[in-house]
């Protein structure tokens, strides 16, 4: 009876201590993911790679030491997300692939497919890609699951410029979309009737986007944007006082280059050269050895080329943006 009775004690503390490891992992993922999302740049903070990197060495640790407990499809598909996210496709394909080859009956079958779909796209295997997201299309998948792979598949239309069928499929994410990710849809249909130079559509789109939103750059992302497409749609006063009203926001502060190269923009567009002037300049002075800084030398040098008639500043003005930025996409234009 005494044996029996260790026996059980051992096995409840082998589950738990498998479970508690399995937890952690799946806490260090949520807070990597939520700083993911919170993520305004192209470029992956410390925050991701530490929170990422924390939920891979737990979920290998799980791998290692229980290899035969139930929560081992778990960890090899957080591996996998983890390393997509910190943008290594070669471990992240590894790890999904490790799921489905020895686990053909587990529950995230169905994800898997999704992820490695996304890492085709990545990878530009288009055709490989839209078979396998078209196939579990029409099969029997959670609403999570539903919006996953409408979303995948404008997310490929999108890459390959077919920007129609990309707003056809994001539209069906928004029908099976959870209310955190409905913004971000919204937004990047807005994105494609942008690309289509349908101004108003996708000023509609952003302005759903902005209702929606959940997240502070979600928010100065869809305002920003609906300033740009004022601005394309001519309406230059309402998209200035758009920016204006972002550049009062404190939280924009580390923006503020950006958003007064726009207000350039549409003074100089709306005729206000010397407003331009004016605001180019400022920007030269207050973000110095900036891309933006780079940016309005390269705007004052055509203004005085093109508007002015004086090429000595324009010449000037030109010759400060390498020097200013080096790695400025204006550097030799």
């Amino acid at each position: 009876m005494k044996k029996i009775f260790l026996a059980a004690l051992i096995l409840i503390f082998i589950s738990c201590a498998y479970y508690n490891v399995f937890y952690n992992a799946k806490y260090y993922f949520n807070k990597g993911y939520k700083a993911t999302q919170n993520n305004n740049s192209d470029k992956i903070t410390t925050e991701e790679r530490n929170n990422y990197q924390k939920a891979i060495d737990k979920s290998e640790k799980l791998i290692r030491l229980y290899p035969k407990s139930k929560y081992v499809d778990d960890a090899l598909i957080l591996l996998g997300k983890s390393y997509y996210y910190l943008g290594d496709m070669y471990r992240a394909k590894n790890n999904f692939n490790l799921l489905k080859e020895n686990f053909p009956e587990s529950k995230f079958l169905n994800e898997v497919i999704i992820w490695l779909a996304r890492i085709a796209i990545y990878e530009k295997k288009y055709d490989i890609a839209e078979t396998s997201l078209k196939n579990l299309k029409y099969g029997k998948l959670t609403k999570e699951l539903m919006a996953d792979v409408h979303s995948s598949l404008g997310r490929l239309y999108l890459n390959t410029k077919r920007f129609n069928d990309a707003v056809k499929e994001y539209t069906g994410a928004l029908k099976y979309a959870e209310k955190d990710k409905k913004s971000g849809y919204y937004f990047t249909i807005a994105a494609c009737y942008d690309s289509l130079q349908q101004y108003k559509e996708a000023k509609k789109y952003c302005e759903k986007s902005l209702k929606t939103a959940n997240s502070r750059p979600e928010r100065f992302n869809a305002r920003f944007a609906i300033g740009e497409l004022e601005k394309k749609l001519g309406n230059y006063d309402s998209a200035i006082k758009i920016f204006e009203k972002l550049l009062l926001d404190e939280s924009n502060k580390l923006r503020a280059g950006r958003i007064n190269i726009k207000i350039a923009e549409c003074l100089e567009l709306k005729d206000d050269v010397d407003g331009a002037i004016i605001t180019l300049e400022d920007i030269t002075q207050e973000f110095k050895r900036k891309k933006e800084s780079a940016e309005a030398y390269y705007k004052l040098g055509k203004i005085f080329e093109k508007e002015k008639r004086d090429y000595e500043k324009a010449v000037f003005n030109y010759g400060k943006v390498k020097k200013e930025y080096s790695f400025s996409p204006f550097a030799d234009s």
